[in-house]
């Protein structure tokens, strides 16, 4: 809002006059804007030589800064002569607002990780529409790190008005732990006042211990048969401070080596990057399918970077302990049944006898319940004996049972073995065992059930057993009408469904058997059927 008069003072030094002398515009070399008004005269019409004329404008500042104007004067004679002489130019001396400083601050980096280097930057502006000199800062640190300094300012500088600046800058190489704490200022001089002008700033940080890496690598079994499955877990830890540790950046599952006898496919898992804080830990799981027998080791290393620096870190080789691989290896050399045949009431010896074909011993081997085919029927009295087996590569074992016969006619027994670890050996079936219900004469004849109820005999039939063998059986009425005949086979047993000759079931009622055996003799007893 202030004015100024600006005036420009043009003396004609030749010997000729000077017709219709003019200023040229002026143009403001200042940071500020103002409005001029003039000049006064405007122009004059002719200037004598060795005579001088001053021209005047008033200028009213608009906004704060510097203001100095530079311009020109010319006289011009009217065409058609050539044009005129263009004075030298002239700057007006500098006025406006007085210097003014302030100031920004900041840290290369923070939190850092001792051994790297800060950078204390510290930019001064000068707001202000006069020139600071002898501008000088100064830094006070209080910082608990272990600092060393490396570089600093060393001479006081000039900063123009207007919005000139400077950075001054503090380099120091870190040593130990600790917080960051600068206070920082600046003093310097109004270059026309000589009036001291001040700014400052203060600035806090960190300085962490570098992260450091430690892993441990585990398996979820020790022993595995091939084809099977397992888990490899790798557990890794920033064994660095909660707070005084960096954390460590750029995490990511390892490439699993192995080495021996034995190998695995490999299944990682899929993740992303982690970053780890002090004292923090992960695990990663892989999937691992056995693949050849024998013995293996995995092996891995952890890498990743010390967040705050970018420095490399890497654990050092972590090993599993041994996996065994067991090559299915279980195999059924024998497998019989006897005596046979059998009587009734009698034991039968069931023995399997097995060798170990694979690559380990086998350890926990243990038979299968047997299950019994055939139309006899028996009842297991004892074993397996022993229940479980350890057996050498290359060795045997044998598994016995006993089972007492309850009826007539033949079985088989059917079974596996298996190892503790998941290894299976082939369904195995003995030999068949005839159990014989014969007897030399009809005197332990056996029927049953007796009532005969269709709806609840096992097999819905009547069972005429014990005797001779090719023993014919006939059923009558009461009337002596035949209705059914039968023909008992080779193990002295035959069963009746209830049915007459025509296929018809009878009625309920008592019926007579006869049994004839082929020696001619004979037996008569009564049959209820109820239903």
């Amino acid at each position: 809002g202030g004015t100024v008069w600006v005036t420009m003072t043009v003396t004609n030094t030749g010997t000729a006059n000077a017709d219709n002398v003019a200023p040229l515009s002026l143009g403001n070399l200042g940071c500020g804007s103002a409005s001029l008004a003039g000049p006064t005269p405007a122009s004059v019409a002719t200037l004598v030589p060795g005579d001088a004329v001053t021209f005047t404008w008033t200028a009213t500042a608009d906004t704060a800064g510097t203001f100095a104007w530079r311009g020109r004067a010319w006289d011009q004679i009217p065409p058609p002569p050539p044009p005129g002489v263009v004075s030298n130019q002239a700057n007006s001396p500098t006025v406006g607002t007085p210097a003014v400083l302030v100031s920004a601050a900041s840290i290369s980096q923070t939190p850092v990780s001792v051994g790297q280097w800060v950078t204390v930057s510290f930019t001064v502006t000068n707001t202000g529409g006069t020139p600071a000199v002898s501008v000088m800062p100064t830094l006070t640190s209080a910082s608990t790190a272990g600092l060393t300094p490396k570089s600093g300012p060393v001479s006081a500088v000039t900063i123009p008005g207007c919005s000139g600046m400077h950075t001054f800058t503090w380099t120091y190489s870190t040593n130990g732990r600790g917080s960051l704490a600068f206070s920082l200022s600046v003093t310097g001089l109004d270059a026309y006042s000589l009036t001291e002008v001040f700014t400052s700033r203060t600035l806090s940080g960190l300085v962490q211990d570098p992260a450091r890496l430690a892993a441990s690598l585990s398996l979820s079994s020790t022993v595995v048969n091939a084809g099977g499955s397992f888990l490899l877990m790798i557990t890794v830890t920033n064994t660095g401070d909660a707070v005084w540790g960096a954390a460590a950046d750029g995490l990511l599952p390892p490439a699993l080596d192995q080495y021996g006898l034995g190998s695995a496919s490999v299944t990682a898992p899929l993740v992303a990057a982690t970053t780890l804080v002090g004292s923090q830990s992960l695990t990663w799981t892989w999937t691992l399918t056995a693949s050849s027998g024998g013995f293996v080791y995995f092996t891995a290393t952890v890498t990743g970077a010390d967040f705050n620096s970018g420095f490399a870190l890497s654990t050092p080789v972590i090993t599993s302990g041994p996996l065994q691989i067991d090559r299915p290896g279980i195999g059924i050399v024998d497998f019989t049944a006897g005596p046979t045949p059998v009587g009734l009431d009698e034991l039968v010896t069931v023995t399997l006898f097995i060798s170990n074909t694979g690559n380990f011993e086998l350890q926990g081997a243990v038979p299968s319940v047997l299950s019994v085919t055939g139309d006899g029927q028996v009842k297991l009295e004892s074993g397996p004996e022993p229940a479980a087996a350890a057996v050498p590569i290359g060795g045997t074992a044998t598994f016995v049972w006993q089972y007492r016969t309850l009826r007539g006619g033949t079985v088989t027994f059917q079974g596996t073995v298996a190892s503790a670890f998941g290894g299976v050996s082939n369904p195995a079936v003995s030999n068949a065992v005839t159990i014989q219900e014969t007897r030399k004469n009809l005197d332990d004849l056996v029927v049953y059930p007796n009532p005969f109820n269709r709806e609840l005999a096992v097999g819905r039939t009547v069972k005429f057993q014990r005797m001779p063998a090719f023993t014919v059986i006939k059923i009558y009425t009461i009337a002596g009408e035949l209705v059914y005949e039968l023909n008992a086979g080779a193990n002295g047993l035959v069963e009746w469904d209830g049915r007459n000759r025509q296929g018809t079931a009878v009625t309920p009622g008592v019926y007579l058997y006869m049994a004839q055996s082929p020696d001619g003799s004979k037996k008569i007893g009564k049959l209820q059927v109820v239903k």
